[in-house]
């Protein structure tokens, strides 16, 4: 067992619950995939949404939140990326 949490059922309600904020690097912005990050700092997690305009699909991804520095998106994904993201369904 790798120790992880099990991945959380992530549905549009279930985000919108969680009361947290989504933001977009500006790298992303306007592109056909576009990452945005929100901090679940009670959970001690980072949620990425995946939206694909080609299909207008979003997806949620989840990883610890133990990233390096501040936690701010807006001004690039910087060490975002390389964060062991995990699927949700």
């Amino acid at each position: 067992m790798s120790g992880r949490p099990p991945s959380p059922k992530l549905t549009p309600e279930v985000v919108a619950r969680l009361g947290v904020e989504f933001y977009t690097a500006p790298e992303d912005q306007g592109q056909v995939v576009m990452y945005s990050y929100a901090a679940d700092w009670e959970l001690g997690r980072i949620v990425r949404r995946c939206f694909d305009a080609s299909d207008r699909t979003t997806s949620y991804e989840v990883a610890a939140a133990d990233i390096q520095g501040e936690f701010e998106p807006w001004n690039g994904a910087g060490n975002l990326r390389n964060l062991d993201w995990r699927p949700v369904e």
